[in-house]
């Protein structure tokens, strides 16, 4: 007897022996490793073949790890239509918490009031403008410190995002996360994924579903597109473009 796995099946044998089962969370998908498991057990020649396949074109492709998590949250959204409740009520309780009026527009000072109140953090709108090199960067959080680097270039739709992606990370606590903006490497699956879940979070805040919704009803109520009303609409927000079409 030998514990090895003949060349045909080697392929299953490397994926269960290293961490991606661990590292993607399955049950995201409705996926229990065991049954993968199973799949594999009942059937080794034909998901053998699957998964070499599968291997094969992403070498030809130059699929990396960071591509399949980056399509693997782009799946995850659009099998919930881009959109998720349990976000959406957590906006609605943090609202509620913090006495914040939905209604209204949400300026940059008073989330960043509540991340230095509530979450100790600290503001630094200078350092990262001291490196070139970093041009590209909105944002560093530095977790020793609670220390929150913004760019001074960004306008306050932007800073507010940038805000209230934090408090996400903190309400939300999420312990695995970025720590850039836009980011520039993760290190697991759990980082993109709950990336993704604080910029909703975000944009459901400076976004109120109901308010953005009146609006929407009553443009896609017209014969015909109005452009000039669709950008009313999105400047009546602040909010910058990207949660706005994104949304």
């Amino acid at each position: 007897m030998s514990l090895k796995l003949d060349k045909n099946l080697a392929p299953i044998g490397d994926i269960l022996q290293s961490k991606i089962l661990k590292e993607i969370p399955l049950e995201v998908f409705g996926i229990q490793e065991s049954t993968l498991i199973d799949i594999v057990a009942n059937a080794p020649a034909k998901v053998n073949a699957f998964i070499s396949t599968i291997i094969e074109i992403a070498q030809h492709y130059s699929f990396s790890k960071e591509n399949f998590y980056l399509a693997s949250v782009r799946s995850f959204q659009q099998a919930n239509n881009n959109y998720f409740d349990e976000l959406e009520q957590s906006v609605l309780s943090f609202a509620k918490a913090y006495q914040i009026d939905l209604s209204q527009n949400l300026p940059s000072s008073e989330l960043e009031e509540i991340l230095i109140e509530e979450y100790g953090y600290t503001i630094n709108n200078k350092d990262l403008e001291k490196h070139k090199e970093l041009d590209t960067l909105r944002s560093i959080f530095i977790p020793k410190t609670k220390t929150l680097l913004l760019a001074n270039h960004i306008d306050d739709a932007q800073r507010s995002f940038i805000y209230a992606k934090e408090i996400a990370y903190n309400y939300l606590k999420y312990e695995a996360r970025l720590y850039t903006f836009s980011w520039i490497k993760f290190e697991n699956f759990d980082q993109v994924l709950n990336n993704f879940y604080a910029s909703y979070f975000a944009g459901a805040l400076l976004l109120p579903r109901t308010i953005l919704s009146k609006k929407l009803k009553k443009l896609f109520k017209k014969k015909t597109f109005d452009k000039e009303t669709f950008v009313s609409i999105a400047e009546s927000f602040n909010a910058s473009p990207n949660p706005f079409t994104n949304g």
